[in-house]
């Protein structure tokens, strides 16, 4: 499954390397809609998080000469 991205980075939850933020979405729970950011890596794996616990990295800045 492929998404467009958002063009947002966030950090893994377990090792800290850089992946696009690909979707937000909205998921039912006992207290009202969760917002969760689905987020991937270069390698593959991906997680399906709560948006409050993402940790948003700065995206690389490319020099214009």
């Amino acid at each position: 499954m492929t998404a467009p991205g958002l063009g947002e980075l966030a950090a893994c939850p377990e090792c800290g390397a850089p992946a696009e933020i690909t979707e937000m979405v909205s998921q039912a729970s006992t207290d009202g809609p969760v917002r969760h950011a689905r987020v991937w890596w270069v390698d593959g794996h991906w997680f399906l998080m709560p948006s409050d616990r993402l940790i948003r990295v700065a995206a690389p800045r490319t020099s214009v000469a």
